[in-house]
């Protein structure tokens, strides 16, 4: 306790530092961390609580690892839509999760409106969210199904898929980017729709450098985070980017170990990235990738123009 008391104290020292002092909502969770002493995962969840209060989306409190329900979702209208399947095989994409515990999604938002920033459905980050939830109602066609919520460690850096002219650079952690370009192909098609993670700003700039001489198309989208927003803000309006707004945080960030963990945050108010080419978001884009359909068109008729 003493000792995630002290670093609560040290994140509240930081923020006011950057101008961000609210003493009767730091006074409230100073009192809750007197009186529990939460494990790990349950004392993340209560800083990023802490500074949902605040209405700032550079600010995070995030673990070594990347927590996930083995799931990705995108809310639409009523439910969750699950996007990505990466370790909770009950799931399959194209489910649809209408309430958690025993809650519906509306009234969950209603209830964490503060972590989902009060935007509207298709921007909203409900990963957060979802990992404070033991179960799940799941509509799939015409049945529904109740699964127990597990969560994974995602360790899912980078994958890397084939095509005929190019290869589709698939990036989860933003760090794997920064190493594969030591030796890439001279045509990418670099997908950061579900890109998490912060670097130092130099190696953004280094993973800049290296794009600029080579003919790419980066897709972006509303959950597309940290470091990999601050890359894609590099190529805005060079007709590089396709996809949809990014999520907020492409500023220059600060990434501090406190104990096992890390806050962030900027000294810059929130930006986002806003595409080249832009993408509406559809019924169909959940099972059926508008974005990368959009982005090999791009490339593609850049190829071709070359020749």
């Amino acid at each position: 306790m003493e000792n995630y008391l002290a670093i609560f104290r040290e994140v509240r020292r930081r923020l006011e530092t950057e101008g961000y002092s609210n003493h009767e909502i730091s006074d409230n969770y100073e009192e809750i961390f007197k009186k529990l002493s939460p494990n790990e995962l349950t004392f993340q969840q209560l800083m990023v609580e802490y500074l949902g209060e605040f209405n700032v989306k550079s600010m995070d409190y995030v673990d070594q690892h990347y927590w996930t329900n083995g799931i990705r979702v995108r809310r639409y209208k009523d439910a969750l839509i699950v996007t990505d399947v990466i370790d909770d095989l009950q799931f399959v994409v194209g489910d649809e999760i209408i309430a958690l515990s025993g809650d519906s999604i509306n009234e969950l938002a209603e209830r964490y409106q503060k972590l989902l920033f009060n935007e509207p459905t298709e921007r909203q980050d409900w990963h957060t969210i979802l990992r404070k939830q033991n179960s799940a109602q799941v509509k799939r066609g015409d049945q529904f199904y109740d699964f127990e919520l597990h969560v994974y460690d995602d360790t899912r850096g980078l994958e890397v898929i084939d095509h005929e002219q190019f290869p589709e650079v698939i990036v989860y952690s933003i760090d794997t980017l920064h190493k594969y370009l030591h030796s890439p192909a001279e045509t990418l098609l670099i997908d950061l729709t579900a890109a998490y993670g912060v670097i130092p700003d130099n190696q953004v700039d280094w993973i800049a450098e290296q794009l600029n001489g080579r003919e790419f198309i980066m897709l972006i989208d509303a959950l597309t985070k940290g470091s990999a927003e601050r890359l894609a803000s590099r190529f805005e309006g060079q007709g590089r980017i396709v996809g949809r707004e990014t999520y907020g945080q492409a500023v220059s960030l600060q990434k501090v170990a406190l104990g096992n963990q890390f806050f962030i945050y900027s000294a810059d108010k929130d930006k986002t990235v806003f595409p080249d080419v832009m993408v509406e978001l559809r019924e169909s884009s959940f099972l059926q990738d508008d974005i990368r359909q959009a982005g090999i068109d791009v490339l593609l008729n850049r190829l071709n123009n070359q020749q």
